[in-house]
């Protein structure tokens, strides 16, 4: 069993160096996107099984760059064509549990892939990201984004919609977190699909909060809808959006104890920062209780 670690990191680059030590073995190797607003990288050279992107984007929130970041490095990493799982991370993630416990559960469950999905409805609110225009703004010239701004408000204040393209009448739409577990085969036939389906990318290209949408539908729409099960990535959204909240002592029973909506326990917890040393002590602490 070869895993594959996708990353995708902006900050915190402690607790990221961190995290990359942690799951460090020889059944894994690591690929890295860094936001292109970061100037000074972290030095991770001493990483030996560690790709840092060349290709870089301008991640923004609620925009397709980050899955812009995601396919390139689901690309990068499928170009060596040896691993049979691949696992989308953020640099605020943390494994919950050792390694030999990880590398075990999917070979036990190779066929399963671990994403949340749940159906966008007509009448749900999450309709309105893929029915109206959105314009992603990049950052670098305030009266653009102030302009792109206006123009993205304007067109849903006149109720100016797209229609989702025809090719895809027969499709419905998912939503889910962004982070996943994907397999081998169905990794292969994402990477044909996106070659294949250059309309339904540039239509998410202009949708809102794409990265939680865009996967989610492919997948359910695809042969591999019945290997579907939920993210293994636990997160406490109960403080509300936008942000999740950070993992704390209080959290641990949890992480442990709860399940996903499939009746799996969590592998990896978000999200964490430079500051959760005490809080990554006791994960550290559980993890070798929990392995011997």
């Amino acid at each position: 069993m070869k895993i594959a670690y996708l990353i995708i990191a902006h900050n915190n680059f402690q607790h990221l160096n961190n995290l990359i030590s942690t799951l460090n073995n020889q059944q894994v190797d690591f690929y890295i996107h860094f936001d292109k607003k970061v100037k000074t990288l972290p030095d991770l050279s001493f990483y030996k099984n560690l790709t840092i992107l060349e290709k870089r984007f301008s991640v923004n929130w609620g925009g397709f760059s980050l899955v812009d970041a995601t396919i390139e490095l689901i690309k990068v990493s499928y170009n060596n064509k040896q691993y049979e799982r691949f696992i989308l991370l953020s640099g605020a993630d943390y494994p919950i549990r050792d390694n030999q416990y990880i590398l075990n559960f999917f070979e036990e469950n190779q066929v399963t892939n671990y994403i949340n999905t749940q159906r966008i409805l007509s009448d749900d609110k999450r309709i309105d990201r893929l029915n109206y225009y959105y314009l992603e703004g990049k950052g670098n010239n305030k009266i653009v984004d102030v302009f792109r701004t206006i123009l993205t408000q304007s067109m849903k204040l006149f109720n100016i919609k797209r229609r989702f393209p025809s090719l895809y009448n027969s499709y419905t739409l998912h939503f889910g977190s962004q982070w996943w577990s994907l397999n081998k085969e169905f990794i292969e036939y994402l990477i044909t699909f996106l070659e294949e389906n250059n309309t339904f990318v540039k239509f998410y290209r202009n949708s809102l909060i794409p990265d939680e949408m865009f996967f989610q539908t492919i997948i359910m729409n695809s042969p591999f809808a019945g290997t579907v099960k939920g993210t293994l990535t636990y997160t406490d959204w109960s403080q509300g959006a936008p942000h999740p909240a950070l993992i704390e002592r209080k959290h641990l029973n949890r992480i442990y104890n709860e399940k996903n909506r499939n009746g799996i326990k969590f592998i990896f917890a978000r999200k964490f920062n430079d500051s959760s040393e005490v809080v990554i002590k006791a994960i550290k602490e559980s993890i070798n209780l929990r392995s011997q």
